[in-house]
């Protein structure tokens, strides 16, 4: 019997979604690739055969492309002589389409097809696009990819799709001094006149979203991993020593990821290099990791601590994907997770190992789990599992759900489970589906093998649905009752019924024996165990599990008292104060019980959990900051920091750890925020002085800023001169402050002098001062901000809710939701945009009286 065979594009039902398909009639095994990029021009002559499998005899062959000229299609078929012509090309650009109608029917079997073509080397980041940089004064430009997650149809005709892998033999066809990379190692050089075509070695088989070119004028510095593998990175010319940080952290993590999966590297060389223009902060591409400056390049005599930390972990998080990704890929989008929220925990884990001293777990509890639990609070959220239709649409779930809450969960599931068994587990389901593309169900299947446990009914609700509970915590009697709700920002009740499987880790004094076991589970709407007796008892120990405790008044009162006598850990510390304030946001208790609970961290040292304190202390003048207490509760942020700030100072002691460096500067740019005169004043004498450090950039900046008059001029000016992106970047982040914010706008987008992919610095400074201003030039210049960003979406998302989550009246709500009933956005975006503000005015109309009840009482 034949096959059954999609000869026509299909939807697949599912869920609320329809996933739009390629016909499966001819699907690809191999791609002979050449491209030819004109980098005067911006044009990419392209010619490629496809050896394909044709399931089914038939005239028409539909695979993607976008924004490319065809001038001759033709197809062949082994042992034979016929040449199959086309009659007819269709373009579909809706689904960014092109069927081939030929003449005749291609029979079932394999068969090749011919296709020339030109592409575009366009200016939107993504695709074969071109990126333009300097060499003294001159002007040039370099060709770079950016495919994912479906874009290498504006490259080249190809099934964009990552189940559709194949073989890809590229051939670039570039300027005899230039340097031209690809995935896999260079085969062979061939001269010809001022031209010369670099010939790679056949990739393994792999999805077009990881296929990368690269063509420019770089130099690099070289290591090699214990297995052999070359290592290169790749930076722009005159600074490989920029590259050597990230090289020895490459090199160490490859052969540390080898070692943990006991799943060899597959490829023989690894290269990275830094990219001048770049809208993601790094890709993963197999062989060729691309990345911004920030995220690759280290001046080991300027650069700061936080730079170094940001390089190391972006680099372990792109190598953890040549694994997790790339030699086993999802199988569709909507298993995005398995990509990025592996990487994310894998990148923790590997900085963790390498550099101990800088406490990336309690960073990583701050950073993502609670970045997810801030997110997926909202009813406008998403599964981490989340229907895509289409390709065009993941942008939006580039979020911190698939990053940091697939991370989170991935983590709660290996404390679980056990080290040991969750490697095992790993290294099963590496082997078995190396080279092919999976589903959650697959991990899940080789975690239980490993481990005894029933993995996808423990995890199914944590990954299918949206949202996480909340656990509220009593004693009474000598026992613990426990019960499970979920937890929404809104403080609505949750009507659906959900229900988690949820571990437990429980800690009490370390001076008391209690009753109850050290970790247990949840799994019903309540549960009720034997406590015995004891002072306290932290639930959620460690912060492994995904969820928020709320804890009778009694109980946290208890718990207040040992963190003042300093019984509890840092990450435990965190957990209480982030938990205590998303309560009380969300109205599950008053604000001025969280205000209070502050005074339990007047010994506080932990970089991580200052962190936390700041950014939840900075969220409450966020919300108030148009209420008459505004100055007072910069008055309390104030009070809560200097005695800190002053103990560490300004000035580096020969005890600092990294972690300490991190925190002066951080305490310190806390101060110039909430207009410390002395800290300011002390920031602008440094400045004139040009005493300036790094690690002090982001203090005396948003003071120059702020506080000079041509402060704006000045650091403009310092922009221009920086031979280091990481100081550019921090002037951008800093020009908010100034006070003429339109004309920093109107520079930032219109002068040419700011990158594309950095005008998000620019804007989200501004917006977070001046909220209004930036939201009505949005408005008016939003013709402009749709032709510039639109394709990138990742950017486009990110600009539109720096602005609005900073509103906190029904009042913008309104305005907001006109705006964008008449304008195009993306839809998860406004969604959540338009939830933010309203549960950010519910807060401030519902805990205003008693906030200044308490500033009134206590400053």
């Amino acid at each position: 019997t034949k096959p059954r065979v999609r000869m026509t594009a299909v939807v697949e039902a599912s869920n609320k979604k329809a996933r739009v398909l390629l016909p499966d009639v001819v699907r690809p095994l191999r791609y002979d690739l050449r491209l030819t990029p004109d980098l005067a021009k911006f044009t990419i002559a392209g010619e490629e055969v496809i050896k394909v499998s044709v399931k089914g005899a038939t005239k028409v062959v539909t695979l993607h492309a976008l924004e490319i000229t065809f001038s001759r299609v033709t197809a062949t078929v082994p042992n034979s002589n016929e040449l199959f012509m086309v009659k007819r090309i269709e373009e579909n650009e809706k689904e960014q389409t092109v069927s081939f109608h030929f003449a005749k029917e291609i029979p079932a079997g394999e068969a090749f097809l011919s296709i020339h073509f030109v592409a575009q080397l366009n200016d939107k980041l993504c695709g074969f696009y071109r990126a333009k940089y300097m060499v003294g004064k001159e002007e040039k430009y370099m060709a770079v990819s950016q495919m994912e997650p479906s874009d290498a149809r504006r490259a080249f005709p190809c099934w964009d799709e990552p189940a559709a892998k194949a073989v890809f033999a590229v051939t670039l066809v570039v300027p005899t001094g230039a340097v031209a990379l690809s995935n896999m190692p260079v085969h062979r050089e061939t001269a010809c006149d001022d031209l010369k075509e670099v010939e790679f070695e056949s990739s393994p088989l792999m999805s077009t979203y990881l296929v990368a070119f690269v063509v420019g004028e770089f130099d690099f510095v070289e290591g090699t991993t214990k297995s052999g593998v070359k290592v290169r990175v790749y930076t722009p010319v005159g600074k490989s020593k920029q590259g050597k940080f990230a090289l020895d952290m490459a090199v160490w993590t490859l052969d540390y990821y080898t070692d943990y999966y006991q799943v060899a590297y597959p490829l023989p060389k690894s290269d990275m290099i830094a990219i001048p223009d770049f809208a993601a902060g790094a890709m993963e591409n197999w062989g060729l990791i691309t990345y911004r400056e920030t995220a690759l390049l280290i001046d080991e005599a300027v650069s700061s601590v936080t730079a170094k930390q940001r390089v190391a972990y972006v680099v372990a998080h792109e190598l953890a994907h040549q694994w997790f990704g790339n030699l086993v890929t999802m199988q569709w989008w909507n298993n995005l997770w398995l990509n990025e929220g592996f990487a994310t925990f894998a990148g923790t884990q590997a900085v963790d190992k390498k550099f101990p001293q800088w406490d990336s777990w309690t960073s990583f509890v701050t950073d993502d789990l609670f970045g997810a639990l801030r997110l997926d609070a909202l009813e406008s959220s998403h599964p981490i599992e989340v229907e895509v239709a289409s390709p065009t649409d993941v942008n939006e779930i580039f979020d911190a759900i698939s990053y940091s809450k697939g991370a989170s969960v991935i983590r709660m599931l290996a404390f679980h489970i056990g080290e040991e068994a969750f490697r095992k587990g790993l290294n099963i389901y590496l082997k078995r589906h190396s080279y092919s593309n999976t589903v959650t169900e697959d991990l899940w299947q080789a975690l239980s093998e490993a481990s005894n446990v029933d993995v996808k009914k423990a995890m199914d609700a944590w990954v299918k649905k949206t949202g996480y509970p909340v656990l509220s915590v009593t004693r009474a009697n000598g026992r613990l009752e426990l019960t499970q709700e979920r937890f929404l920002s809104s403080g609505k009740k949750d009507t659906s019924g959900q229900l988690w499987w949820i571990p437990v880790p429980v800690k009490v004094p370390d001076d008391q024996v209690a009753g109850i076991p050290n970790k247990f589970e949840v799994i019903d709407r309540s549960h009720s165990l034997e406590l015995g007796r004891t002072r306290w008892v932290k639930v959620n120990h460690g912060q492994t599990g995904v969820y928020r405790v709320k804890y009778s008044s009694e109980m946290l009162q208890a718990i207040e008292d040992a963190i003042k006598a300093g019984a509890l850990d840092a990450s435990d510390r965190l957990g209480v104060i982030a938990d205590t304030f998303a309560l009380a946001d969300s109205g599950h208790i008053k604000t001025s019980l969280a205000l209070s609970l502050l005074h339990a961290y007047d010994n506080e040292d932990n970089c991580a959990v200052w962190e936390k304190l700041l950014s939840n202390i900075s969220n409450v003048c966020r919300v108030w900051r148009d209420e008459p207490n505004s100055k007072q509760l910069l008055a309390l942020r104030r009070a809560i920091v200097k005695p800190h700030a002053l103990k560490l100072g300004w000035d580096p002691k020969p005890d600092d750890t990294d972690l300490t460096v991190r925190l002066r500067n951080r305490l310190l740019r806390v101060l110039v925020l909430s207009d410390d005169e002395d800290t300011i004043a002390e920031a602008l004498r440094r400045f004139a002085a040009g005493t300036v450090t790094s690690d002090q950039w982001n203090v005396v900046y948003p003071a120059v800023a702020a506080h000079l008059a041509k402060g704006a001029e000045n650091l403009i000016d310092i922009f221009h001169k920086a031979s280091l992106h990481e100081q550019r970047v921090t002037v951008l982040r800093s020009l908010g402050e100034a006070p003429s914010a339109l004309d920093t706008l109107h520079w930032a987008a219109k002068s040419g002098d700011v990158r594309q992919q950095d005008f998000i610095f620019v804007f989200g400074s501004v917006a977070a001062r001046h909220t209004g201003d930036a939201w009505e030039w949005l408005k008016c210049e939003w013709e402009w901000f749709v032709k510039t960003f639109h394709d990138g979406m990742m950017l486009f998302s990110y600009i539109v809710s720096s602005v609005t989550n900073e509103f906190c009246t029904l009042d913008k709500l309104e305005d907001v939701r006109a705006f964008f009933d008449t304008h195009d956005a993306p839809r998860m975006t406004v969604s959540q945009a338009l939830e933010t503000i309203r549960n950010q005015a519910e807060w401030l109309n519902r805990d205003r009286q008693d906030v200044a009840e308490w500033l009134n009482k206590h400053l």
